[in-house]
């Protein structure tokens, strides 16, 4: 089993996020299954040599579910993307390239499918403001001018980020700050064979919708954020995609 998860945004804050976390992780760490997070599992990273008490926790869940059993793989988020090589090898997790194409397992009478999976944030076009910044955060020397300036400054510079953001935010249409059909399109033609689906978080509007790529159909399946009350994850079993909700039902 596949299970696929977007935007929890751990912090010191968010105590009730971390605990369905951990319950979902001891849920499925066994038995072969495979987690992909598909960015901002953190509400903010500023390097790998983050020592807060929520930073430490993620760590010590991903690694005793990995040695378990799970597969961990993760995707840069928008807010997480300075998570780097050192946590990713304590945390026993591997980071994809985003975008990137996943060929599932499907039961024997299935023909082979693919996913594309995408923290979402590239995908939103519109709002060129956005992406100018995420052109740089993302640039190697960029960031490694980042990690060497002291801890407790790069604290401030992501909060004043957030801040900025958030202000941002408010002066932004709901049509900057959602996925361009045309991104989404262009996406799913610029990785060869047409996926079954396109996977992704970010926009936090989860649902699910029907595109026409070159007169054959594609689904988008947008995962929700996280809440100290309720999470989702969506799962493949082989066949077919599933969501489901957090806390367990009595059903799972």
């Amino acid at each position: 089993m596949l299970y696929f998860i977007s935007d929890l945004h751990l912090s010191n804050k968010t105590p009730g996020i971390s605990a369905l976390f951990r319950a979902l992780l001891e849920r499925i760490a066994e038995e072969g299954n495979a987690l992909y997070i598909l960015g901002d599992l953190f509400a903010v990273w500023i390097g790998d040599d983050e020592n807060a008490p929520f930073a430490q926790e993620a760590k010590r869940l991903l690694r005793e579910a990995a040695n378990r059993g799970l597969k961990i793989f993760f995707q840069h988020g928008n807010r997480d993307f300075l998570v780097g090589d050192t946590f990713a090898r304590a945390a026993q997790l591997t980071i994809l390239p985003d975008p990137y194409r996943l060929e599932v397992p499907t039961a024997s009478d299935v023909p082979q499918k693919s996913l594309l999976l995408t923290h979402g944030d590239i995908l939103c076009t519109e709002d060129a403001k956005y992406q100018a910044l995420r052109r740089k955060v993302r640039n190697p020397d960029w960031q490694q001018k980042m990690l060497r300036i002291p801890r407790f400054m790069r604290r401030m510079y992501a909060f004043a980020l957030k801040t900025g953001s958030m202000r941002e935010k408010g002066r932004k249409t709901d049509y900057q700050m959602d996925v361009s059909n045309h991104a989404v399109e262009e996406m799913i033609r610029g990785h060869g064979k047409r996926p079954l689906a396109l996977l992704h978080g970010h926009i936090h509007r989860p649902g699910q919708y029907r595109h026409q790529v070159d007169d054959l159909p594609v689904e988008r399946w947008v995962l929700a954020d996280w809440a100290e009350d309720r999470g989702e994850y969506l799962t493949w079993d082989g066949a077919t995609l599933t969501r489901h909700a957090l806390p367990f039902s009595a059903a799972d």
